[in-house]
């Protein structure tokens, strides 16, 4: 999209709403996981019709696709704030993690996350929408780690994009399932890896 185009009244207020179905829907997710939550649910907690939700949502499953990509869009945005202040690729990688974790995290937010990977292979939709994001992020890394790194081959830098990949998603799921693990302190463990790794 141009970025000199400005949104319509009728697309910003489409934008809030879609906004408010998503916040109460996450909400709902976070309290009772999404395979029990209801549209119903979600409709009250947005204070929304289900059919007035239904114009900006096919269901359900539509709407965790939609929560996957904002987190993704979100996580993109945080690695390309971090590249234009950083000059180094690897403390940009640095400086999103910092960004995505400062807020902290809560159990159920990191049992959310691995409820909605469990869908792949399981729900067609679910598993497009996540594989495509996915797609997004690495080529995101390929083309940074390239003209940081342009003397590694494309197979080094797609295999160690991948490496950095596990390494920054793996805080959710230590997280998930080691509670009082010091969040700051792996973080900066994953810091000198990164620098090990990019020393190759």
């Amino acid at each position: 999209m141009n970025e000199n185009y400005k949104k319509t009244p009728a697309e910003q207020r489409a934008e809030r709403r879609r906004k408010q179905v998503l916040d109460a829907a996450e909400a709902c997710f976070l309290k009772s996981g999404f395979h029990v939550t209801s549209m119903a649910e979600i409709s009250k907690a947005a204070s929304m019709s289900v059919g007035h939700i239904y114009n900006y949502f096919e269901g359900k499953e539509m709407i965790i696709c939609a929560l996957v990509e904002r987190q993704v869009n979100e996580f993109l945005a945080l690695l390309a704030q971090a590249s234009e202040s950083e000059q180094n690729f690897v403390e940009a990688l640095k400086a999103s993690l910092e960004s995505d974790y400062k807020k902290g995290l809560t159990i159920a937010q990191v049992s959310l996350i691995h409820d909605v990977l469990a869908e792949i292979g399981r729900n067609d939709k679910i598993t497009q929408a996540i594989l495509a994001y996915d797609a997004n992020v690495r080529r995101f890394l390929v083309e940074k780690c390239t003209a940081y790194k342009p003397e590694w081959t494309p197979l080094e830098v797609t295999l160690r994009m991948e490496l950095v990949l596990s390494l920054l998603n793996s805080c959710t799921f230590r997280y998930a399932v080691n509670p009082d693990l010091d969040i700051s302190a792996y973080k900066a463990e994953i810091g000198r890896t990164l620098d090990l790794l990019f020393e190759r």
